[in-house]
């Protein structure tokens, strides 16, 4: 009976959403992360890529400028792949994998600021300061980001930013006599909607 009348009142009350002002979320639709290192053989780089980029953060076009806030953009370690199994394997146990054992994903996170729209107007640029967790490591880092408006509230994203493994306790490996070297160029590249910061109201019973 408790669980009856319980259900009777859920059913009685209606919630309709409403639109509350200020800064609205970025749902993204689809991203990618891709990495490239250089060796010691001349014109030789390690390349790799992941597209289960999540992202989060909070957009809103102030001015001339573009605030945005509470990044936070994670990257599963497991989903890199370089194209060659062996290769990547190598990777994950040598640079990836905590002392525990564990893969921690890598992960951005910044409080936010505000980006100067550029000379076109829809575009906008920053060097946006936060923290990488890397291998269980969470270090000071900066993203280069770019964000261009391409439609009604569409937002094309880009940042890019240069990791040095020994910031982060790791020792650059060699395999097959390709060794790569201690600084890694990441990019995060994602395109993302606005959405305006939705308010559950209850109207009736």
């Amino acid at each position: 009976m408790k669980y009856t009348g319980l259900c009777l009142v859920l059913a009685a009350t209606t919630l309709v959403p409403t639109v509350a002002s200020g800064p609205g979320g970025l749902a993204v639709e689809g991203g990618a992360a891709t990495f490239r290192s250089a060796t010691n053989i001349a014109g030789l780089e390690v390349n790799g890529a992941s597209k289960a980029v999540t992202a989060q953060a909070e957009i809103e076009v102030v001015g001339t400028g573009l605030s945005i806030r509470k990044v936070d953009a994670t990257v599963p370690v497991r989903s890199l792949s370089t194209g060659m199994k062996m290769r990547d394997e190598h990777r994950r146990k040598y640079i990836f994998t905590t002392a525990s054992g564990e893969q921690p994903d890598l992960r951005f996170e910044a409080e936010g600021m505000t980006c100067p729209a550029g000379t076109q107007g829809h575009e906008f640029a920053c060097r946006l300061n936060g923290a990488l967790s890397f291998r269980g490591v969470t270090r000071p880092f900066i993203l280069n980001l770019k964000a261009r408006e391409q439609g009604t509230a569409v937002f094309r994203v880009t940042g890019d930013g240069t990791v040095k493994l020994d910031d982060f306790g790791v020792t650059p490996q060699e395999q097959f006599g390709v060794k790569v070297k201690n600084e890694v160029e990441i990019r995060l590249d994602f395109v993302g909607k606005q959405v305006a910061p939705v308010v559950a109201a209850e109207v009736r019973k």
